[in-house]
């Protein structure tokens, strides 16, 4: 159990990281980066929510978190663009 939820946050702050750097513009890097930390730190309380809520029916909360990770995946493939697609379509290539 705690392998994966180590593999899970490590991936995740990887992924995050990473997704601001491609997807901000250069000079507005850091602040997409805070934004993204702020609007993010109210879900670290999630996992004490789910834990007290996991008493009487654990098979729910796996059930919710299932749910919830297939919107947000729905979210990141359909309503978010990718940066360098669009930047192929401008024709603009992106400097190292």
């Amino acid at each position: 159990m705690f392998v994966l939820v180590g593999v899970n946050l490590g991936t995740e702050y990887m992924a995050r990281h990473n997704m601001a750097a491609e997807y901000a513009p250069e000079e507005q890097r850091a602040v997409f980066v805070g934004m993204m930390n702020t609007t993010l730190a109210p879900f670290c309380l999630s996992g004490l929510v789910a834990a007290s809520s996991a008493t009487p029916s654990p098979p729910r909360v796996f059930a919710v978190g299932v749910v919830l990770a297939l919107a947000a995946l729905a979210v990141l493939l359909f309503a978010v663009r990718d940066p360098r697609r669009a930047r192929a379509a401008a024709g603009l290539a992106r400097e190292p």
